[in-house]
């Protein structure tokens, strides 16, 4: 019997979302083995130059800060009054004048 394009045995599948149990376990695995070795890892950082370390510290830092694209803006304008439409503009303007100055 040969499965059709785009069905499967469990046509309800996988929720939409969840992880498989071997992603979890490893992730589980990685974080123990982090939390372990945390200390070992910091002095290795600490001997490193200043270009690997930037590198290093670059590549962390995408598990600790939200990239961008992951944010959303949940603000309606059409809901906001005329005057708090007026300080976001006031403050966007005031911000995009610091950013120039700084270039």
């Amino acid at each position: 019997m040969r499965f059709e394009k785009g069905k499967s045995g469990n046509p309800a599948g996988r929720p939409k979302g969840s992880s498989n149990k071997v992603t979890n376990d490893l992730r589980s695995r990685i974080s123990i083995f982090l939390n372990e070795e945390f200390d070992t890892v910091k002095r290795a950082f600490k001997k490193l130059n200043a270009e690997k370390k930037l590198r290093f510290y670059s590549d962390l830092l995408v598990y600790s800060v939200p990239k961008l694209s992951a944010t959303t803006l949940d603000v309606s304008f059409d809901q906001l009054t005329d005057e708090q439409l007026t300080m976001i503009i006031e403050e966007l303007k005031k911000t995009a004048s610091e950013q120039k100055g700084k270039n």
